[in-house]
Formats: structure tokens, sequence, C-alpha cells
């Protein structure tokens, strides 16, 4: 835990950087507008604010791969699984299991959202929060 102790406004201008990733694209836009509006005032919260838009950046590409993963996957296995069925019939097992893989990228949306809502609850706590490897590159 780092010892400093940082102002009210640097904590929220940190906090709100990290924890606007649940606004997800908007997200992005917060935390630089917090990095480019206090990076000559409060270095704290410009670190990371900076920390957040890559972690936001890094989230949303993930997010992509995912969602375009699934619906290839879907696609693919969609045709095979429906045309065998007759028609008119229930679906086969296999839809609902591809049915229910959708939920495979919420949960990591999910998972980025939780890890971003820590890191802005350590932040206002005044403690600093580093991203494994992004905070590397953000320093």
């Amino acid at each position: 835990m780092n010892e400093k102790q940082y102002s009210q406004e640097e904590r929220l201008m940190a906090a709100l950087s990290h924890g606007s990733i649940i606004v997800s694209g908007m997200g992005i836009i917060v935390a630089v507008v917090v990095w480019l509006t206090q990076k000559d005032k409060f270095p704290y919260a410009a670190r990371q604010a900076m920390q957040a838009t890559i972690y936001q950046i890094v989230a949303m590409a993930a997010m992509i791969v995912a969602w375009i993963g699934w619906t290839a996957l879907f696609m693919v296995l969609l045709v095979p699984i429906t045309s065998a069925a007759p028609a008119g019939s229930e679906p086969p097992p296999g839809f609902w299991a591809l049915m229910f893989s959708m939920f495979i990228p919420v949960a990591i949306m999910g998972l980025f959202w939780l890890y971003g809502i820590w890191a802005a609850i350590r932040t206002w706590q005044g403690r600093d929060f580093n991203y494994p490897l992004i905070g590397r590159l953000a320093h």
C-alpha cells in the first residue's frame, strides 16, 4: 500500500476512470478525458486514468473477439444441429447447448467489469492499483 495521501478529488478522478468500464465504449472516453484534464494537476489520477484507458481498450478488443468467435461457432454449428431435426419438432439438445454458450462472452465481459470496479474501489481508498502487464505499459 502506498503511504502517500491523495486528495479526495484525485481519488475520485482515479476511481471514475476505472469504474467507467461499466458504460462500455463510453468508459474509454471518460478515462481519456480524465487523463487529459488531470495529467498536469494530479499525477496519481492521470496514471490511473491511463491504466484504465488501456485496460478498457483491451477489454473491448477481447469482447469483440469473443463475440466474433461465438458468432462464427454458432453459424458453423447451427446448420448441422437444426438440419438434423425434422420440421416442426422440438429442437435437438445440441441447440440448447449452443444457445447457452452465448453466456460465455457475457461472463467474460462481467469479469472485466468486476475487475474494473475492484480497481475503482482500490483507487477510491487511495491505494495504488496496477493491472497486471498493463500497469507497466502505462508508466
